[in-house]
């Protein structure tokens, strides 16, 4: 057994559970009006009478949304200038967070009605 101690003193430093209502969700494409495909989801969202005319996104600062500190520290320490990822802030809420100009940069994603 103390073979595998190494690995299990790894996991609860680098291992985030991820719960099976976890999905893979691309949201940074539905909040950028420069995507065809977030035009296509406010249609379709204005179609079924849901009251919604499209989705967007609202800057929060870090400290304030709901992530777990290990998530927090990685994203922190990992995410890469230019690039965006989302996540689930663990209340069931997508966050999408990105590096711009060395800022890291953190929205959350909100429906607009009319």
């Amino acid at each position: 057994m103390d073979r595998f101690r190494p690995v299990y003193d790894w996991c609860p430093e680098n291992l985030v559970c991820i719960g099976p209502e976890s999905r893979f969700v691309r949201v940074a494409r539905l909040i950028d009006p420069e995507e065809k495909l977030s035009s296509a989801v406010a249609e379709e969202l204005w179609r079924l009478d849901t009251g919604i005319t499209r989705l967007g996104a609202e800057e929060i600062p870090l400290d304030e949304a709901a992530l777990p500190e290990p998530v927090r520290n990685d994203v922190v320490e990992r995410m890469e200038e230019g690039k965006t990822a989302s996540i689930g802030d663990g209340t069931g809420k997508m966050l999408v967070v990105s590096r711009k100009a060395g800022k890291l940069i953190l929205q959350k994603v909100v429906a607009y009605h009319p």
